[in-house]
């Protein structure tokens, strides 16, 4: 009765994912500039959503200019779109890895929070952008020697796994543990 209340009162509403973008930026515009959201906890969100935007401008930036079939850009800056490729999928890497940082952030809250007093943020920075620089330098060294294609833009590869192999591994390790039997 009251989710027929509520679609009869109120007008459909339509995000298109540019207002949803503006949203998050005018929310970490918020966040940063204001002082008194200054706990870690808001700070790790921050750096997950910094992640969000830099991994969405990096994208854009490669669906547009290298991939969107200008051969003759993509001729004449090789060096740059491999560049750009290595950021995209560091950008990718360290968006999934600040979740994983969420993640432990939030079970340490939970769980050992009664034997630890506040935590350092320092071991969250180093994993959510220092880790992912890792398997990108790995992967573009890795590329440049056995499938140097043009642009880095070709799939068909198994160098992928250098970048997707420590994904999986921060998916899984995000998975939570099926809850104890009750006997």
């Amino acid at each position: 009765m009251f989710l027929n209340l509520f679609q009869r009162n109120c007008p459909p509403v339509y995000l298109n994912p540019v207002t949803n973008k503006r949203s998050k930026l005018f929310f970490c515009l918020f966040a940063v500039s204001s002082r008194s959201l200054s706990c870690q906890r808001v700070s790790l969100h921050k750096n997950l959503f910094l992640s969000f935007i830099i991994n969405s401008i990096v994208t854009i930036l490669w669906l547009s200019v290298f991939v969107a079939n200008n051969q003759e850009i993509t001729t004449s800056n090789e060096g740059s779109c491999k560049f750009l490729a290595v950021v995209m999928l560091y950008t990718q890497t360290s968006t999934i890895f600040w979740m994983l940082c969420e993640g432990i952030y939030l079970h340490t809250l939970i769980i050992v929070a009664v034997f630890v007093g506040e935590q350092q943020l320092f071991w969250y920075y180093v994993l959510g952008w220092g880790f992912p620089i890792v398997p990108s330098i790995t992967y573009a060294v890795a590329r440049g020697l056995f499938f140097n294609d043009k642009c880095w833009i070709s799939p068909r590869t198994h160098l992928l796994y250098i970048i997707h192999g420590p994904i999986y591994a921060a998916l899984i390790v995000s998975i939570p543990p099926p809850p104890p039997y009750a006997l």
